[in-house]
């Protein structure tokens, strides 16, 4: 549904961004209630209703992990539709132009591969991924340029930094789940409260280090670990 939305957005308002997007949409509407600001600056990417390109890129990485783990099936129409699900979700997946999610969808089809041999699975959908970075120049370019950085990776940098340093002021529990923002505050790093990306870090793991601490990330790097040896010998 996202992919679909995605494409409708992509083919609606392809040379908008969603900055450009949300303050068409929602300049008459209180700021509290649609925030007009921080929103993803980069024009010409498939954002769908998530106004994100790298988040909804990471969410489809997730989705196609998940697709590649349906079990084998004997029936005909499944199997289509599988297929084109997955080639669906390459397509809106090269359109988000995230290179972070390119770089997932690398790792997790490695992981993929090496663990539990599924060639048959990742094969077409690779094809799709090389064809449509081939339809996409402007993606090509931005892979080309990954020495360059440009403005929205420096502010990811810096939340990563911010993050890294409310964890050393607190690094056993962490300053707590609904106290990001607060803290974030309280040391000078946002101006107000109502700013929309107040309540973490653009980095998940770093976000659950800075509120939970040591002891929150190591327990939840046991049951990721614990999952994930079930899954391999189960």
């Amino acid at each position: 549904v996202l992919a679909v939305f995605g494409l409708l957005q992509f083919a609606v308002f392809s040379a908008q961004s969603p900055s450009a997007v949300v303050a068409a949409t929602c300049g008459r509407i209180p700021a509290s209630v649609c925030p007009l600001t921080g929103w993803d600056p980069h024009p010409r990417r498939l954002f769908s209703t998530w106004l994100d390109p790298n988040l909804l890129g990471g969410f489809l990485v997730v989705a196609l992990a998940v697709l590649v783990a349906v079990p084998p099936t004997a029936r005909r129409a499944t199997r289509i539709f599988l297929l084109a699900a997955g080639a669906l979700l390459i397509f809106a997946l090269v359109l988000t132009k995230s290179r972070a999610s390119l770089f997932a969808l690398a790792v997790v089809a490695g992981f993929s591969l090496f663990f539990f041999r599924s060639w048959r699975r990742w094969f077409p959908l690779a094809t799709a991924a090389v064809v449509g970075l081939a339809l996409v120049p402007s993606f090509v370019t931005r892979i080309q340029n990954l020495s360059t950085t440009d403005p929205t990776v420096s502010l990811r940098l810096q939340s990563w930094q911010q993050a890294l340093e409310h964890f050393s002021h607190f690094p056993l529990l962490g300053i707590g789940y609904n106290a990001y923002g607060f803290e974030q505050l309280a040391v000078g790093n946002i101006g107000s409260l109502a700013l929309h990306s107040r309540a973490g870090a653009d980095n998940s793991l770093l976000t659950l280090l800075a509120t939970t601490g040591a002891w929150g990330i190591a327990l939840f790097l046991f049951l990721s670990i614990v999952i994930i040896r079930n899954k391999l010998y189960n």
